[in-house]
């Protein structure tokens, strides 16, 4: 084995206990259990639809309905187990779906941020939170820079009690693909 495997599994689990030893608070100011625990927890469904309705529909469409920026979630229970769905809302930037990266673009005198709605030769649209489209051209581009965060704000948990994210979280699990 080199010496770039174990130095990578050691990276790997450093970083697996950073996040699970991250403390999220939640609506109450109360720690949230680690995600393990919270998986293991029962949760509303009906409820946590209520839930979603509340917050995250700024962002998120759920079969037509919500807003459509942030990644359609209408059939997110069959491609995210339930702690996955934990990790998505407590670190939205720890693993960013395909096409939702955050991208900034310098033009002569200001800056675009958002994320990229459709790409060809002159133009480049980008979709901003709440959804507006803007178009630029890619001759008024000076330069283009890939983020690395999320644009989903963290901290999304703050609006919620430990049992609302509990119940968003068994809601979300229950959308399958039919």
């Amino acid at each position: 084995m080199s010496l770039r495997a174990p130095t990578l599994l050691l990276t790997l689990l450093c970083l697996s206990s950073a996040i699970s030893a991250a403390e999220f608070k939640d609506k109450d100011g109360k720690t949230l259990p680690p995600i393990p625990e919270l998986v293991k927890l029962s949760g509303n469904a009906d409820h946590g639809k209520q839930v979603y309705s509340t917050i995250c529909f700024i962002c998120h469409q759920i079969n037509g309905a919500g807003i459509d920026f942030g990644p359609n979630l209408s059939e997110v229970g069959s491609r995210l187990t339930k702690d996955l769905l934990y990790q998505s809302v407590l670190e939205p930037s720890a693993v960013i779906a395909p096409g939702f990266d955050t991208v900034t673009l310098k033009l002569e005198d200001s800056m675009a941020m958002g994320i990229v709605a459709s790409e060809n030769d002159q133009e480049v649209v980008l979709k901003a939170m709440g959804g507006a489209k803007t178009t630029y051209k890619k001759a008024d581009i000076v330069s283009r820079t890939k983020g690395t965060n999320s644009m989903m704000p963290v901290g999304q948990q703050a609006a919620m009690t430990t049992q609302d994210l509990v119940d968003l979280i068994e809601y979300l699990s229950s959308l399958k693909k039919k």
